[in-house]
């Protein structure tokens, strides 16, 4: 029985996952606070027809709606595009808008931004909050996902 339930959330795993090309997460947020100096940075190779997405982790029933977050992207020819993004926690009545089990929540927003062109590029994400840090944060990242067009 236990094979079963383990074959079987391997399925849905991996069907879910369809569209994602490519992720990366940070995790090291030392007792889970994401401070506005920490900088979360990653290398990725963008291929044609991928959106950028942001993930972020948290614990369930996060204390904001909305968080501040800055995306610096820098392609080879070290052109650089910043990004303000406001990160949604929760909708308008306060639910969570994060795929949550148990405990964590992970939220998951395409980043604004124009058609992201192939190539390599250097990724910074920033936490612009004016909080001292923010609470609860358990990874961020981001997923490249096949744009389905």
């Amino acid at each position: 029985m236990k094979k079963v339930v383990f074959i079987f959330s391997l399925i849905v795993l991996v069907s879910c996952n369809q569209n994602v090309s490519s992720d990366d997460l940070y995790k090291d947020f030392e007792s889970n606070r994401w401070l506005p100096n920490q900088d979360i940075e990653f290398d990725l190779k963008v291929n044609d027809n991928e959106e950028l997405w942001l993930h972020f982790s948290h614990i369930y029933n996060y204390d904001y709606n909305l968080l501040p977050i800055e995306l610096e992207l820098t392609n080879e020819n070290s052109e650089k595009t910043l990004i303000l993004e406001e990160l949604e926690i929760k909708d308008k009545d306060g639910n969570e808008k994060g795929d949550c089990l148990g405990d964590i929540c992970d939220v998951y927003q395409k980043v604004n931004m124009q058609k992201l062109n192939s190539g390599n590029y250097h990724l910074v994400i920033r936490n612009k909050s004016d909080l001292p840090y923010l609470p609860n944060v358990i990874a961020v990242g981001y997923q490249l996902r096949k744009t389905t067009k």
